[in-house]
Parts: C-alpha cells; sequence; structure tokens
C-alpha cells in the first residue's frame, strides 16, 4: 500500500513539473509573437520616416524636417564618407571599416 501511495505522488509530481514546462513554452512562444507583431513608430507628418520606411530620405538625418531649404543643407557641415562593414553595401575590403573613402 506504501508503494502506491509513493508511485502517486511520483506521477503527480510529474505531471505538475509537465504542466509547468508546458506554460512557460506556450507563455514564450506568446511573448515572440507579441514581439514581432509590433509596428515601428510613425514619424510626425514632415519628418524623415525611419530607414525602410516609405518616404525615407538617406540624404537627411532620421527625424529632420523633409523641407529643408538648399541653404540650410549647405550650411551643415559635409560628413566625410567612410568604408561600411563588410557586407553592406559600398564595402571596399582594400580599406579598414570606418575609413575614409
Amino acid at each position: 500500500m506504501k508503494t502506491i501511495y509513493i508511485l502517486i505522488v511520483i506521477v503527480l509530481l510529474g505531471a505538475s513539473v509537465f504542466t509547468y514546462i508546458y506554460n512557460k513554452e506556450t507563455q514564450r512562444t506568446e511573448n515572440a509573437k507579441a514581439d514581432s507583431l509590433k509596428l515601428p513608430t510613425p514619424m510626425a507628418a514632415g519628418l524623415n520616416p525611419q530607414h525602410g520606411l516609405p518616404g525615407h530620405r538617406c540624404d537627411l538625418p532620421v527625424g529632420a524636417p523633409l523641407t529643408i531649404s538648399a541653404g540650410q543643407k549647405l550650411a551643415a557641415p559635409a560628413q566625410p564618407k567612410t568604408n561600411p562593414q563588410h557586407g553592406m553595401p559600398g564595402h571596399r575590403c582594400d580599406l579598414a571599416v570606418g575609413a575614409a573613402l
């Protein structure tokens, strides 16, 4: 009789551990699904959106006004072009990453 009680306790403990692990895995996949559904925050009208979004202009920084006059463009200091990381467009393997092009 004592053996039956021990077996019942072992089965119940095993079932509770299995349920705990299953619930953790389900919660993890639901969190992953919720994270993948997050949309990028839209920029205010007239501001340069993030890279890859419609209307983005690469000649302006993200969040800058889209209506910049020619005088304002010329007033900004010219940024030296640097060699991008390996695999990125425009990378030159004969130069170090970050070196001036």
